[in-house]
């Protein structure tokens, strides 16, 4: 992926089937940038996007009807960043939503992209009657301060189970969507 000087966003739109390749691609360098002595490194070295893309197509085939994944494209067409969002997945009190995903492309971070996508599964999940919504993030995640900066509060922490392990995580609270 190569990033001009210009903002390279075209629009956040709702995926498609056809933009699994792409989506994959922005997941799998997100993750290996993220993610290094976070989750085990056997992990992200197994990490493949022909996967990743395979199972993107399952999340937009069983997504139909309980939640959304959108994505920011390029005006080349190019997949720069991707999001997802629906009905809470554990229980938490006051909560209904959830944002489930959100990555942006290393190449195309520091553009505003995250932010878009981030509004934009807001007003989603407003317009769904889940404007009190959460979002699970790893506690040693350095993008923490990004969901600071878009109004989130710890509300809870958990550990989760992933890959042989357990990871410790914070639960980031937004009460209202605006």
């Amino acid at each position: 992926m190569t990033i001009g000087t210009e903002p390279p966003l075209a629009s956040i739109r709702a995926a498609r089937f056809q933009d699994a390749h792409g989506m994959a691609e922005v997941f799998v360098a997100s993750w290996r940038d993220t993610y290094p002595h976070l989750v085990p490194d056997s992990y992200l070295l197994r990490m493949s996007v022909d996967d990743e893309a395979t199972a993107l197509r399952r999340r937009l085939t069983a997504a139909q009807g309980k939640g959304t994944l959108l994505v920011a494209e390029a005006a080349d067409g190019c997949i720069l960043g991707l999001a997802e969002a629906g009905p809470i997945r554990h229980r938490l009190d006051g909560f209904s939503g959830e944002l489930f995903i959100l990555y942006v492309h290393p190449d195309a971070m520091g553009q505003g992209l995250g932010q878009s996508l981030f509004q934009a599964i807001r007003r989603h999940l407003g317009r769904n009657s889940m404007g009190a919504f959460v979002a699970w993030v790893l506690s040693g995640n350095p993008a923490r301060w990004f969901y600071e900066a878009q109004g989130g509060k710890p509300i809870a922490s958990r550990d989760i189970p992933f890959a042989g392990t357990s990871l410790p995580a914070i639960a980031y609270g937004w009460r209202e969507a605006p």
